[in-house]
């Protein structure tokens, strides 16, 4: 667990933080690689999972939808469980992954997940 905070912090410090500018693609391709083998996916710290959020940004800016899906529904699968539905970082990626759907051809899907981040967003 040492080891896997370790290098999310690696993966951190190398974020531009600014997954739209072309002239910082290079980067986010060079870290996505590297999310899951680190435990980024399952991390519950705000900082690696912005950092997350930024290379899901990065994949939809590419029009990567598949990888972005991907990466979305692995990290939704921990993030809920261990932040619960409200979460920022959870309505950010739930949001993510539906547009990741939409692009993908899954309308139905990604209306239905876009209509429940409303009700959470009024609750």
């Amino acid at each position: 667990e040492r080891a896997s905070e370790t290098a999310c912090r690696v993966l951190v410090a190398a974020d531009p933080r600014d997954p739209t500018a072309p002239r910082h693609w290079r980067r986010y391709a060079d870290l996505i690689p590297h999310l899951e083998p680190s435990g980024a996916l399952e991390s519950a710290d705000e900082d690696v999972r912005s950092l997350v959020l930024n290379c899901v940004e990065y994949l939809r800016m590419r029009g990567e939808y598949a990888i972005g899906w991907d990466i979305t529904h692995k990290a939704l699968e921990h993030w809920r469980t261990t932040s619960g539905p409200t979460d920022r970082t959870v309505l950010v990626a739930t949001h993510q992954y539906a547009n990741m759907l939409r692009r993908l051809g899954k309308y139905a899907e990604a209306e239905r997940i876009g209509r429940d981040i409303l009700e959470r967003l009024r609750l």
